[in-house]
């Protein structure tokens, strides 16, 4: 398994995927540029590497000896955890450009729930391999249902950027660039539903709605750079999927839903992470009484269903144990350690 430029962590909640790519990131960034993001809402990624709030937006360069201790050799591992707004104006650095988005209806919209999340996720994403500055990005997802959202974000733009609104604003703005975003709109056509909206909710309302729709026209070339990131996760020499599934909690039907909805973009090298295997540590016990003999049977047949629930669909089966530490990164820690021996002091 060699790394790739997108390393992508999926699953359903709670079985440990923040851990687990934070830990492949650490393991990696030993002898590579790591950047590891975040792009849950949830901000998992802040508590496991203890990042201030201040730090959510911006790149944070994290030491391993936070993993390992002082008395080890140091090296660098970036983390990012996702803020649409602070996305939104990095990729919009112009001033005069970003004012548009400079109004109620666009910092609702960019805030962690406000449902732009996605969208930002992927314009942050294709911002960075964009830079260069990372041999791998090792990407953290939403859960379940939530990171389709995030792989049909490129097609949502290309629809949104395709409307007859957007159209029409860009005819009138070749034809007369002086005029408002407001009075352009009421001469091509928009009147009447912009007239009735503005009854409803006001003037100031439709005037933020515009101006947005304005921002996004004027900066459409960067947006529409985004279309070309889905083909990266398509592509073998792109990237690394690891589906993470947690060996006690199942959750077989929400995963195949997840993999039927991820089809069109999954590709050979695609990997199942069983996090909290027990079989390991089962296969070294040797109970002499009925009733553990039934349990070690029991949690045996329990693991072995939820590995062997998605044939045909990995390359490989990847197990990690059960590990408890007094903190989440000590965790961490001992996972980037079992990375790192299969991969080799070489990565990959």
């Amino acid at each position: 398994m060699r790394e790739k430029p997108l390393e992508i962590f999926c699953g359903t909640g709670g079985v440990g995927k923040t851990t687990l790519a934070v830990s492949r990131a650490l393991s990696l960034a030993r002898h590579k540029r790591i950047l590891v993001v975040t792009i849950d809402p949830a901000k998992r990624l802040k508590q496991v590497l203890n990042l201030e709030e201040s730090a959510v937006g911006n790149i944070c360069r994290v030491s391993s000896k936070n993993f390992y201790g002082e008395n080890t050799k140091e090296f660098f591992l970036d983390a990012l955890v996702l803020d649409p707004a602070t996305t939104l104006r990095k990729i919009c650095p112009v001033p005069e450009v970003f004012q548009d988005f400079n109004n109620k209806i666009v910092k609702t919209l960019t805030r962690p729930y406000g449902g732009m999340n996605e969208m930002m996720a992927a314009m942050e994403i294709g911002y960075q391999l964009k830079r260069k500055e990372y041999d791998s990005i090792v990407l953290d997802t939403p859960p379940g249902s939530h990171v389709v959202d995030f792989l049909q974000a490129s097609e949502k733009i290309g629809r949104f950027l395709d409307l007859r609104l957007i159209r029409t604003f860009a005819s009138l703005q070749e034809k007369a660039p002086g005029l408002g975003m407001v009075k352009s709109l009421f001469l091509g056509g928009a009147r009447k539903p912009l007239d009735y909206l503005g009854k409803v909710t006001g003037p100031r309302f439709v005037e933020a709605l515009t101006s947005a729709i304005g921002g996004i026209y004027k900066n459409r070339d960067i947006f529409m750079d985004v279309l070309n990131l889905e083909k990266n996760f398509k592509e073998k020499a792109w990237s690394n999927w690891f589906l993470v599934v947690s060996a006690e909690q199942g959750k077989i039907r929400e995963n195949r839903q997840l993999l039927k909805n991820m089809a069109p973009v999954l590709h050979e090298d695609s990997y199942l992470v069983v996090n909290k295997s027990l079989a390991p540590s089962l296969e070294k016990w040797h109970p002499t009484t009925d009733p553990l003999l039934l349990v070690k049977s029991s949690l045996l047949q329990e693991e072995k269903t939820v590995q062997k629930a998605f044939p045909g669909h990995f390359k490989g089966r990847i197990p990690f144990p059960d590990i408890l530490e007094s903190s989440p990164r000590k965790q961490v820690a001992s996972l980037g350690e079992l990375w790192y021996d299969a991969s080799g002091s070489e990565g990959g």
